[in-house]
Formats: C-alpha cells, sequence, structure tokens
C-alpha cells in the first residue's frame, strides 16, 4: 500500500482507495467501480489526511461515529446515515467518536466518473437542486430505506461475484435503481425542509403582521399599508 503523505492533497484513483483497505472484504471490477466493507477500530492513518477520487462514492454507515471534513466544511456521519460524495470532492475524516468495541463499520460504493456517465440517468442533475437545499453531503434513513439500500448493495456484490456475460450492464441497471432511490429520499426530506422554511417564513411574517396591527389599527385600516410595510403584495 502505498501511503498518502501527512498535509499533502492526493487524487485517489479507485484501485489505490481499494488498496487502503487490503483487509477488508470487497469485490470489484478494475477501476471503474467496487464495493468495501469496512471496519475500523481506530483513526484511520490513510483518510486522516486529505484526498479526493475522481469518482463518485457512496457510504452508508452500518455503526460507529465519525466526523468527516468535506470541501473544508465538517460533516458527522452516523450509524444509519448515507453519505454521496461527488468527483473531485475533497474528504479528510477528522475524528472518530463514540465507537463501541466493533468500531466504525461502513460499506463504500465507488464509481468511476466514466461508469456513472453511462448510466440512463444525469446524476449531476438528479441531486443538484436538493443537495444545495438541505447543505449537507449525508443523510439519515429509517428501516425501510436501510432494508432496501442492503438489498441493493447485496445484489451488485452477487453480481460482481457471479460469471454473467452482461455483468457491466447488470450493476449499471442497478446502480441506476440505487441512486433514483437515494434522489428520492433526498427529495422527501427536501420537501420537509421547504415546508418549514415556508411556515417558518409565514409565522414571522404573521408575527410582525400581528405588531403592525396592534401599532396602527387606529390610524390605517388599508391593506395595502400593511402590505408595504411587509414588503408584501396585497390581495
Amino acid at each position: 500500500m502505498t501511503p498518502i503523505q501527512q498535509n499533502n492533497l492526493h487524487n485517489v484513483s479507485i484501485s489505490q482507495f481499494r488498496s487502503y483497505f487490503s483487509d477488508a472484504t470487497s469485490v470489484g471490477m478494475e477501476d471503474d467501480f467496487c464495493i468495501i466493507d469496512v471496519n475500523i477500530k481506530e483513526n484511520n492513518r490513510v483518510l486522516a489526511h486529505p484526498f479526493r477520487i475522481d469518482g463518485y462514492m457512496v457510504i452508508y454507515c452500518i455503526g460507529g461515529h465519525v466526523k468527516l471534513n468535506v470541501n473544508l466544511q465538517e460533516h458527522e456521519l452516523k450509524s444509519g446515515m448515507l453519505f454521496l460524495n461527488y468527483p473531485g470532492t475533497i474528504i479528510r475524516v477528522n475524528e472518530i467518536l463514540d465507537s463501541d468495541e466493533d468500531g466504525l463499520s461502513y460499506v463504500c460504493v465507488v464509481m468511476s466518473r466514466e461508469f456513472v456517465g453511462n448510466l440512463m440517468l444525469d446524476v449531476n442533475k438528479l441531486f443538484t437542486q436538493d443537495l444545495s437545499l438541505m447543505g449537507t453531503p449525508s443523510i439519515s434513513l429509517n428501516d425501510a430505506q436501510i432494508k432496501l439500500l442492503r438489498e441493493h448493495i447485496t445484489l451488485m456484490i452477487n453480481v460482481v461475484g457471479s460469471d454473467s456475460k452482461f455483468k457491466t450492464e447488470s450493476i449499471r441497471s442497478v446502480l441506476s435503481s440505487v441512486f433514483y432511490f437515494i434522489a428520492g429520499v433526498w427529495a422527501e426530506k427536501a420537501a420537509v425542509q421547504k415546508q418549514n422554511i415556508l411556515s417558518s417564513r409565514n409565522q414571522t411574517v404573521f408575527d410582525q403582521f400581528i405588531k403592525l396591527v396592534v401599532e396602527y389599527h387606529t390610524e390605517h385600516r388599508n391593506v395595502g399599508f400593511y402590505a408595504h410595510r411587509l414588503s408584501l403584495t396585497p390581495k
């Protein structure tokens, strides 16, 4: 294994990334795709330094708690959470926290930019709006979503290990389903957040309106006056 030098940013290929976890169970197809089942009992020296993969990576955290630095912003990844990495993202593991005796456990699905580019969907377009709204590359899954994700991962592992003539095409089909599934989860969370933002805004406007009415009700009874003070269009 070639170590990543401290304080240097390294571009890592999928095969290199896979080699950093030589003791972990993994399956893959050349430098295009791999699945790694990782268990870490202490801070990993490889991931403790900034690196960048020119590809997509989905991390499902099975157990433990870790703090990640993603493009200079800190995020947490806990049991039952999913993390989505885009090509060019700079990642660094800051600290592994609250680990039980089994340590930090997670599954990595890593895909090259070219491999994902041949899927029958635009991954960037699928996630951009909701990821921007949520402001985080990680999201919590409920029990049903975890079950479905695990079934997809198991299916991909079985396909890679098979002698299927159409192995690559099969993996791409399952991956498309995985991305649509994840996008659906993100869309649900984003919709709730949009509603929360709207509700908060409506409550703020209502509170401001009541204050104005209390202050000006004897002088102004025209809706337009209050709308103007609230920067709203009277309707």
